[in-house]
């Protein structure tokens, strides 16, 4: 009863085609072509536009989501549970003949599928009556609504769904856009995008900035305002490199969009905007700083006010908010590896900064000694009738 309950308009006829199809002889020939307003029958694997674009699947991490073993190996787990994944739009992959998958159809509501795939699979939102824990596979019947493109594969309206094993008869429908990669069109997978904006982040924030900050605390001892001139050539071109990973991540990413239940992704998100946010604030407000008082003058409370929050947000963004985050993003790199190899170049950093720190503190307290133990200018007072005393005597 369930399986006619599911035949809706087109898929009727084609089932009713798929059912006699064994005795009427009829054998595979060549691949149906298709146009908008078609019906079709699919079987192959099922993939969520998330893990496709990422270059590598989320679970397992590591696998190449169009390689041979992508689509064998992508878990229901990540299918159905997984927000990102869930809530992006599902993909028929078709195998190529190289071994790899092609994106061959885009759906246009996952609902039909992930109903399916409730009751067949293994997983936390699962039915709990499913025991297939990867590789889900599905006969589908869809109509086409549009061809696609070079970028995104036809997309198709779901009518049924049905499981692998009940197949299409035989009957094979051509793929009107078949799509090899990620279909960005940059040439660069989502992998490689998060690594460029880790890369940049973590010299941006986790070496330029915090460089800055500590010059301008302690070099203010060196001739001719050389902390000054350092802090602001540097601050500048560690927040643009910043800001372009910031553009990567709010255009290519979607943990904000997926809340909460993103987990770790979503607090990374968050503490990376609000120290964006301030780090983008910091140049303006030194733009409108309040002038410092003239020699012999005391400080004005707007310049006080000012030099509090310039110095508290600045320490506030490159010595907690940043690390916080930048510890958690190499925690959320889809290839472990590569999130050992961020975690490394964080450590690497982190020392030279303390030597930095360290190299700074020495050199003004040799600076202070130097100008302590030079003769002073002989000072000379005259006393009585002409009579001078040295007092360096």
């Amino acid at each position: 009863m369930y399986f006619l309950n599911q035949l809706r308009g087109g898929g009727r006829v084609l089932l009713t085609l798929l059912a006699v199809s064994p005795f009427l002889g009829v054998e595979a020939a060549d691949p149906v072509e298709v146009f908008v307003g078609s019906e079709i029958c699919v079987t192959d694997y099922v993939m969520d536009n998330f893990c496709i674009a990422r270059g590598t699947l989320l679970d397992p991490s590591g696998v190449v989501s169009l390689g041979p073993d992508g689509p064998i190996d992508h878990t229901l787990h990540c299918l159905i549970d997984v927000p990102q994944c869930i809530k992006s739009p599902y993909e028929i992959l078709k195998k190529l003949d190289n071994g790899n998958y092609g994106r061959a159809w885009r759906l246009e509501s996952n609902d039909l599928v992930v109903a399916h795939a409730k009751g067949v699979g293994k997983c936390d939102e699962c039915d709990g009556s499913g025991t297939q824990v990867a590789g889900y596979k599905a006969t589908i019947f869809a109509d086409v609504l549009d061809l696609g493109s070079d970028n995104v594969p036809a997309l198709i309206k779901v009518t049924s769904v049905f499981d692998d094993t009940l197949g299409c008869g035989g009957v094979e429908y051509a793929v009107p856009s078949m799509v090899t990669g990620d279909g960005s069109g940059s040439g660069l997978s989502l992998n490689q995008k998060i690594l460029i904006h880790g890369s940049l982040m973590l010299i941006g924030w986790g070496f330029l900035l915090p460089s800055g900050v500590i010059i301008a605390r302690l070099a203010r001892h060196r001739p001719g305002s050389l902390w000054f001139k350092a802090h602001i050539i540097i601050q500048p071109f560690a927040l643009l490199l910043t800001i372009i990973a910031w553009s990567i991540a709010l255009h290519n990413f979607r943990a904000l969009e997926s809340g909460k239940a993103a987990g770790k992704s979503y607090t990374h998100a968050v503490f990376g905007m609000i120290t964006m946010v301030i780090g983008i604030f910091q140049p303006i407000n030194a733009i409108f700083r309040p002038h410092p008082p003239a020699e012999g003058e005391s400080k004005s409370v707007l310049r006080l006010t000012w030099e509090i929050v310039h110095k508290a947000l600045g320490y506030a963004a490159a010595f907690i908010l940043a690390p916080v985050t930048i510890v958690l993003g190499t925690q959320l790199v889809p290839n472990p590896k590569d999130g050992e190899g961020f975690q490394i170049a964080y450590g690497v950093f982190a020392i030279v900064l303390i030597m930095l720190i360290i190299g700074l503190v020495l050199d003004k307290r040799s600076t202070s000694t130097s100008e302590n133990d030079e003769p002073a200018a002989d000072k000379k007072l005259a006393v009585g009738d002409g009579e001078v005393v040295s007092l360096n005597a």
